[in-house]
């Protein structure tokens, strides 16, 4: 393969991915509030009481059904609750920074592969394609789930140096 040609496939996979996210931005800003339900609407609930509380991880006045999260969305949504009042703009801001570190994650997970960068992008490009409807509610818009994919990557490549190094 010539060498214009792998320059041109090597934008493309930047471009498509950087299209992918920022249409998934676009829907953050617009119609992001037509994705929220009431485990979303509790998270920002929380963030809002440590914010109140000065905390980031607990609360003595905050009592969970099911599960204790602790590397979660209020570690984002908490600080930006001190800066900002606007519920929709600190989600927003919210899943930004989480698309942010899935991205970073996801290359921490590829660089021990020795996966060329172009190979990448694209294989990026398939976590903010919506597969199906659960997928762009829980995970794309509503971000229940992207600290979870974000800490297996790391986790993952953590073990794929400790890996290299035997």
């Amino acid at each position: 393969m010539n060498q214009s040609k792998k320059n041109w496939l090597d934008y493309a996979s930047v471009a498509a991915l950087a299209g992918a996210v920022l249409i998934l931005v676009v829907l953050n800003i617009f119609w992001g509030q037509h994705w929220i339900d009431s485990d979303m609407a509790a998270e920002m609930i929380f963030s809002q009481l440590l914010a109140e509380e000065g905390g980031l991880i607990a609360s003595s006045n905050w009592y969970y059904s099911t599960e204790f999260r602790v590397l979660y969305t209020q570690l984002v949504m908490g600080p930006l609750h001190r800066i900002f009042t606007d519920w929709h703009v600190i989600r927003v801001i919210t899943n930004v920074v989480f698309y942010v570190m899935m991205l970073a994650s996801f290359y921490f997970v590829c660089k021990p592969l020795k996966i060329r960068k172009r190979n990448i992008w694209m294989c990026a490009l398939a976590l903010f394609v919506p597969v199906s409807e659960a997928v762009m509610t829980h995970l794309q818009m509503g971000n229940t789930y992207m600290s979870h994919v974000i800490l297996c990557f790391v986790t993952f490549g953590l073990y794929l140096r400790l890996c290299d190094r035997e």
